[in-house]
């Protein structure tokens, strides 16, 4: 994806809403960090400029640095990043479409005006309109760390007043603002706390769409326990509630813990929250809807028997039952450290994991693993985790994005060829197979002609993804139809080249949605013809 001489950190993967991702990192090319963005699409091929889109046309000499990215609901995405042109770390912003165009100001637009700050950390999650909103933690002129938070709007436009909205500008420090979207379409943001002396607590607040504060001004309290509260995530649900799940010091060993709350704020499990874990399994490191108003956690916890760090994962019921064991489930049964892991859902209620392995024991250099979990738990891939690449790398950045196919494109920063990391991405099936091998060559040239099975197969919503491979360039028809042989929706007419093809259907034809029911999928070209059965639910 980019292999400039320059040392180049992955950051951000984000679904392109075709089966392919936008990855996004920063790299010291041109003698300072800017940051890029380049596309792939859901046969492993480049999109956009070689070694990536320049997504902010900032002054020489200063930095763009730690870009985050969400979807902007169009298949593009919208960038926010650090950056020290105006003498302190502020936040700027981009909107890059799916063709790689950036669409606001060349340099970014700057996200709030506020000159004198200095920001440590910040949260960003799309606003359900071509928007975002941005969460962040700031030094105001050196004395101490508020939260403030923006909604920026398709064009790039501040919503909440030029300076933000301040979300905690108590005279205490605040730290590690964290921020999702609801299902109600509110937002909400969580932050670590230190009002109380000597105790970090966990505040929250409401905002609406138009910016306006719902609860108590610098925020509610959300975790007053006796034990320090920190390294906070959120996770929304449909109806407006939402998860909050954090490291707690419980005892002096240590626990992962959480609580669900109201539309008001209010704790609906048992006060000061639940174990999520069993006692002195802490280490925090990612959490994901599990599509069912319920969530997973995945943490790095270390293990006493080896002495390695592991990966492992847990879910919890809406009422707070944990329906793994109070250890979690190991995603990978290997003695090896499994380090810095990320996840998102699989699209069928399960989770998608990935980390960085030290399993060959070669020094600081690692491998790519993954492991799929299904929704009751199982492993879907193998035993000791999914090696996507074994190619050298020093584990520096990784991202992963969710693909239609209920698998996962993976990027990540990668020394193989230098000590200076390039860019690589790998695309893993919903079977664990690998798009383009274990190395970075591309996919062979496809041999013989093959109508992939529907995926999913029953389909729920009627919305389904359909793949065919060609050997050579063909005049294809793609043709949903009834038992009886009617057709009842064409899907593809003319010459497609060869590679493969992925289509999407929702189900629809001409605006109506077709009855649940058994259909044939047909592929016709000239030498061949091949018959696909699929369930509409």
């Amino acid at each position: 994806m980019c292999t400039t001489a320059w040392s180049s950190q992955v950051s951000a993967a984000v679904p392109d809403g075709r089966g392919g991702a936008i990855v996004v990192w920063y790299e010291d090319r041109n003698g300072d960090f800017d940051v890029f963005a380049r596309r792939v699409n859901s046969v492993g091929t480049m999109l956009w400029s070689t070694d990536g889109v320049k997504v902010c046309q900032a002054p020489a000499g200063t930095s763009q640095l730690l870009p985050k990215a969400v979807s902007d609901g169009a298949g593009g995405i919208i960038v926010a990043w650090v950056d020290d042109r105006s003498g302190s770390n502020t936040l700027w912003a981009q909107r890059v479409d799916s063709l790689g165009t950036c669409l606001w100001a060349n340099a970014g637009v700057l996200v709030a005006q506020n000159n004198t700050a200095l920001v440590t950390s910040f949260s960003m999650v799309a606003d359900g309109a071509g928007g975002a909103v941005i969460s962040w933690a700031t030094l105001v002129s050196g004395l101490s760390s508020d939260i403030y938070s923006q909604r920026l709007n398709a064009a790039g436009a501040a919503q909440w007043g030029v300076r933000g909205a301040s979300t905690c500008t108590d005279a205490f420090d605040q730290y590690r603002p964290q921020v999702i979207r609801r299902g109600s379409g509110t937002f909400v943001v969580v932050w670590e706390d230190v009002r109380r002396t000597f105790r970090t607590d966990l505040y929250g607040q409401s905002y609406t769409t138009t910016g306006t504060a719902q609860w108590t001004r610098d925020g509610l309290a959300l975790v007053t326990s006796a034990d320090n509260a920190f390294n906070p995530m959120a996770v929304a649900t449909a109806t407006g509630d939402f998860h909050v799940f954090w490291d707690a010091d419980s005892l002096g060993v240590g626990q992962v813990r959480g609580q669900r709350y109201n539309t008001n704020g209010a704790p609906l499990w048992a006060p000061f929250g639940l174990e999520m874990f069993m006692p002195g399994y802490t280490g925090l490191a990612a959490v994901a809807s599990d599509d069912s108003s319920g969530a997973y956690l995945v943490m790095n916890c270390p293990d006493t028997v080896s002495n390695t760090l592991t990966v492992r994962a847990q879910r919890v019921r809406p009422d707070g039952l944990r329906l793994f064991t109070a250890r979690g489930k190991r995603l990978c049964a290997a003695a090896s450290n499994q380090l810095q892991a990320v996840a998102a859902p699989d699209g069928v209620g399960g989770l998608l994991v990935a980390w960085f392995d030290d399993q060959r024991q070669i020094g600081v250099l690692t491998d790519v693993f993954a492991q799929r979990v299904s929704r009751l738990g199982v492993m879907q891939w193998a035993k000791g985790g999914l090696p996507v690449s074994r190619a050298p790398n020093a584990g520096a950045g990784l991202a992963l994005a969710p693909a239609l196919t209920n698998g996962a494109i993976l990027a990540w920063s990668d020394t193989r060829t230098s000590a200076s990391p390039d860019v690589y991405v790998q695309g893993v099936d919903e079977q664990g197979r690998l798009g383009s091998g274990l190395g970075v060559e591309p996919p062979a040239t496809p041999t013989a002609i093959a109508l992939a099975p529907p995926s999913p197969n029953p389909a729920p919503g009627g919305r389904v993804r359909l793949a065919f491979t060609l050997s050579q360039a063909e005049d294809v028809t793609l043709d949903v139809v009834d038992p009886s042989g009617r057709r009842v929706s064409r899907l593809e007419n003319g010459v497609r080249g060869p590679g493969t093809h992925v289509v999407t259907w929702d189900g629809l034809v001409e605006g109506r949605r077709v009855p649940p029911g058994i259909y044939l999928v047909q592929l016709v070209t000239a030498s061949r013809r091949e018959t696909r059965r699929l369930v509409l639910l």
